[in-house]
């Protein structure tokens, strides 16, 4: 049997084995996680996986760019929502608080890459991150203005965001 064509790996498929990877990834880390145990809980085989996403390497690439896809949209559905600053950010904060509970492995696979300057995908953690937290504080400092002060706002945000993820 020849190798699969590029073309027939449907985005069910691909979902699967990013829902495994963050998985494993998660619960293990990088160094600890295994391709053979991410393919099978895919319902492929390894040379597949291998086929269609290259290395270990950039498979925990393509998930930490996931999670942050992820964030990205929970942090931007809260801001649109409707009313008061203070109910658009209670929105915001739930979307965000919401999301991080039901994705434990995700947050632990970013929280794990923020504290080790080493990690496998610390450069795009940080670059990520850094975007996460400019519209956080585009946000934060487009709503209040002059009522903030001089607030670090960008040190609060970062400070609030690493004392609840740790």
């Amino acid at each position: 049997m020849g190798r699969p064509r590029k073309g027939s790996f449907d985005q069910a498929t691909r979902a699967r084995v990013l829902q495994a990877a963050e998985l494993q990834f998660g619960e293990h880390g990088y160094r600890d996680a295994r391709l053979e145990d991410i393919a099978a809980a895919a319902g492929i085989r390894r040379p597949s996986l291998l086929y269609h996403f290259g290395s270990k390497q950039q498979l925990y690439e393509l998930v930490v760019q996931h999670a942050f896809a992820q964030i990205r949209a929970a942090l931007e559905l809260g801001m649109a929502h409707g009313g008061s600053f203070a109910e658009r950010l209670d929105s915001t904060i739930d979307e965000l608080v919401t999301f991080e509970t039901t994705h434990r492995p995700l947050m632990s696979v970013v929280l794990r890459e923020l504290v080790d300057p080493r990690g496998q995908a610390a450069a795009t953690v940080a670059a990520e991150f850094v975007v996460v937290v400019d519209a956080l504080e585009q946000f934060v400092v487009a709503a209040r203005g002059d009522a903030l002060g001089d607030l670090p706002v960008r040190a609060a945000i970062m400070q609030l965001i690493m004392g609840h993820l740790s």
